[in-house]
C-alpha cells in the first residue's frame, strides 16, 4: 500500500511541476514587442520617432536565435515529455521511477530548447551604416543595426533613414525627394 501511494505521489509531483512551468512560461511573459523591419508593436504606433540619415556601407546576412519565450517553452514542453517517458520506464521501483523521471526531464529539457531554438531561428539582416551629421554632407560616425526578418532588403551605397520608434531600431529605404526637405 505504501508503494503505492509513493508512485502516485511522484506523479502528483511531476503534474504539479509541469502547471508550475507552464504558468511560468507563459503567464510572465511579457507583452509582444515588433522584432522586424516590417511589423511594429501597439507601443510603436501612433507614436513621434527620431529619424537620422545616413548610407549603406556593407550588408550581410546572418542568424537571429529564437526568443526566449520560444526556447523556454520548448524546454518546459521537452521537460515535461522527458519526465514522464522516463517515470514511466521506471517500472514499479520509485526510486528508479525518481531517478528516470529526474534524468528524462533534464534531457527532455535541453533536447526541447534545442529543437524550439532550430525550429524558431530566423534570417536577420546585418547593415552597417555611415550616419550623416544634419548639419553638414559629411559622415561622421559608423553604426551596425541588426534586423530580424521579415525585411526589406538594403544594399551598399543606399540611401536609408535609421527610424528610432520607442527603442526600436529599423532602417528605411529613403524614397523621399531630398529637395523638399530644409537643411
Amino acid at each position: 500500500m505504501e508503494a503505492k501511494n509513493k508512485v502516485r505521489m511522484s506523479d502528483v509531483v511531476i503534474n504539479v511541476l509541469g502547471v508550475i512551468s507552464l504558468v511560468m512560461v507563459f503567464g510572465f511573459a511579457p507583452g509582444a514587442r515588433a522584432q522586424s523591419g516590417n511589423v511594429y508593436g501597439g507601443n510603436q504606433v501612433q507614436t513621434m520617432s527620431t529619424t537620422e540619415e545616413g548610407v549603406v556601407l556593407q550588408v550581410s546576412i546572418k542568424k537571429a536565435e529564437a526568443s526566449w519565450q520560444a526556447r523556454t517553452g520548448g524546454a518546459t514542453g521537452g521537460g515535461l515529455v522527458g519526465a514522464l517517458l522516463g517515470n514511466s520506464l521506471g517500472g514499479g521501483n520509485y526510486q528508479a521511477k525518481a531517478l528516470l523521471g529526474a534524468l528524462g526531464a533534464m534531457g527532455g529539457g535541453f533536447a526541447g530548447e534545442r529543437i524550439a531554438n532550430a525550429v524558431s531561428a530566423s534570417d536577420a539582416q546585418e547593415i552597417v551604416i555611415g550616419l550623416r551629421d544634419p548639419r553638414s554632407s559629411s559622415g561622421i560616425r559608423v553604426v551596425t543595426v541588426v534586423q530580424p526578418a521579415p525585411f526589406d532588403a538594403v544594399a551598399p551605397n543606399d540611401n536609408v533613414l535609421l527610424v528610432n520608434t520607442n527603442g526600436a531600431i529599423r532602417v528605411l529605404r529613403r524614397t523621399y525627394n531630398t529637395a523638399y526637405v530644409q537643411r
